[in-house]
């Protein structure tokens, strides 16, 4: 992966949980989207503002 230049290595780690999210089992991908979102929401976390959106340095 590093010989290639053309992705941004940032948010690596985000698309290849994503990747997995989509390819593993169950097939049915609503199924996915469910356990996804059903997990997302019964996580008790705080993002702040500008943590999420602030500015990001190089």
């Amino acid at each position: 992966m590093r010989a290639h230049s053309g992705y941004d290595r940032a948010r690596l780690q985000d698309r290849m949980n994503l990747f997995w999210l989509l390819t593993n089992e169950p097939r049915d991908k609503m199924d996915n989207v469910k356990w996804f979102l059903e997990m997302a929401f019964s996580k008790k976390t705080r993002i702040k503002y500008r943590d999420r959106f602030g500015k990001i340095e190089k």
